[in-house]
């Protein structure tokens, strides 16, 4: 009987080159991290922070000597099919394996209970996804959630573990004097000109009532550019959009960012406000719903920030808000202003609100450059061992197909399943998976109905001054 083989190699001298997650408390230990984030997760597997917490997760996984994790072929399609949430859901399985382990010390040789508690785990973020993501059912999963309800899944999946799991075999593995050398990373590339190279900006000429009227491209290109709209139905007033780039970020830089926006908005309108306490709102969040990422085709939420405000400019009284998010690499600003007679400040943000609601799931903003950091995949052949300090293995009938090590993937078909599994886990470890990272190479895509492109191509500072950016849209240019 042929089986898949998942498994985790403590690796101590692996090195991360991620951005670490979000500050905790000092006090806390590892372990308890662990488990908090593997509960939240269960709960709420598309967080705008769930990323962060996997990739935690991931690192901890392969640095613990606390916990072994096995992942044997009993999960159906994944790891060995490329199904939706197919790599969130695996982490989720192995997250509430080890978290069992953790608390249940006695039981974690167990060849059968750290197995039935990650298929629990799992099956407890399934549910949540399928709730968000129709298009992610897995039928066999299904049924498992059925038997599961009657209490007779685990009787079931324990003569699966019985019959498919085993400890990894080591034979395959040749020393790591055997390892092919990979050459140094060389210096790190700028921001603008090396990390993003090329942006590609899809965004509606119409959206509701509102209509785009003309662009603006700054000529700091770090500055990003601008969108006005417009509406019949809003004579007194105007929409401006602004796209700018900004790299990876935290939630926490996000809220910090939408918080000096707010101030700015103070500098610039209330400076001499006797009651800027009344003057304008304290930050609102909210979630925003997004496409389909370029990643994954999934669609992830995205938290928002909206603020209101009062001010006066020149003899007229305005009311006005803003919104700020943080989407594929850019920060996007939305301002709507009109006067004070025309709507109150909370019909203002309402109104922004909507249509940043309605804009962020057609908005657009892929990117290439050396964003895309792909792993280098070589093959090994037949017969041949792997080095040791892989940090993953999948092994089929016995037999290693795929080894992740931190700087490369080998892989007896290259071009398999198996690889891209390996591929997202290598860069999710990394944290080096970017939404809104396209490649590495220019993109040359149509642009549907409706929508209009702004191509900008970004030069490294060493570099001639940035060339005009390229405009191409399916109808007449607006502005």
């Amino acid at each position: 009987m042929k089986r898949a083989v998942v498994s985790f190699m403590v690796v101590a001298s692996l090195l991360l080159s991620s951005t670490a997650p979000a500050q905790e408390p000092a006090a806390e230990l590892d372990r308890d991290k662990a488990v908090r984030y593997a509960r939240a997760l269960e709960q709420q597997p598309l967080d705008p922070m769930a990323p962060q917490m996997r990739s935690w997760l991931m690192r901890w996984l392969v640095q613990t000597r606390e916990v072994t994790v096995l992942v044997c072929d009993i999960l159906g399609p994944i790891p060995k099919k490329d199904v939706h949430f197919g790599p969130e859901l695996l982490v989720q399985y192995m997250a509430g394996n080890a978290v069992f382990q953790l608390q249940n010390p006695e039981s974690k040789t167990d060849p059968v209970k750290p197995q039935l508690a990650g298929l629990a785990s799992m099956l407890l973020a399934y549910e949540v996804v399928l709730q968000a993501n129709p298009a992610a059912r897995i039928p066999l999963y299904d049924s498992w959630i059925a038997k599961q309800a009657k209490g007779v899944l685990e009787a079931e999946r324990e003569a699966a573990i019985r019959g498919h799991c085993s400890e990894p075999s080591t034979s395959s593995q040749a020393s790591a004097a055997d390892a092919p050398k990979v050459a140094a990373v060389g210096t790190k590339a700028p921001f603008l000109g090396g990390f993003l190279r090329e942006t590609r900006i899809l965004y509606p000429l119409k959206l509701g009532n509102w209509e785009a009227q003309n662009e603006k491209r700054y000529d700091d290109v770090s500055d990003g550019v601008s969108v006005r709209y417009s509406s019949e139905a809003e004579t007194a007033g105007w929409l401006d959009l602004f796209v700018y780039p900004m790299g990876t970020v935290t939630p926490e830089q996000v809220l910090g960012i939408a918080q000096r926006e707010r101030e700015s908005l103070i500098l610039t309108w209330l400076k001499g406000s006797k009651s800027k306490d009344k003057d304008i709102s304290e930050l609102r969040s909210l979630q925003l719903a997004t496409g389909p990422s370029d990643l994954d085709g999934k669609a992830s939420p995205v938290t928002a920030y909206s603020v209101d405000l009062a001010y006066k400019s020149g003899e007229a009284r305005l009311n006005s808000a803003m919104v700020v998010l943080f989407h594929q690499l850019y920060m996007v600003k939305a301002r709507f202003s009109v006067k004070e007679e025309a709507h109150t400040r909370s019909q203002v943000r309402e109104s922004l609100e909507r249509f940043a609601t309605e804009l962020l799931p057609r908005l657009t903003i892929a990117s290439t450059g050396a964003c895309w950091m792909p792993l280098p995949v070589e093959h090994l052949a037949d017969g041949a061992k792997a080095p040791v300090g892989h940090t993953l293995a999948v092994e089929e009938g016995g037999v290693g197909i795929v080894y992740l090590y931190r700087d490369r993937i080998l892989a007896r078909d290259p071009a398999g399943p198996a690889v891209d599994m390996a591929m997202r886990m290598g860069l999710e470890l990394q944290g080096r998976l970017y939404s809104g990272c396209n490649g590495a190479e220019p993109m040359n895509p149509n642009v549907p109905e409706g929508m209009r492109e702004i191509r900008i191509e970004y030069r490294a500072p060493a570099d001639s001054p940035p060339p005009a950016d390229r405009l191409r849209s399916s109808q007449r240019a607006v502005g």
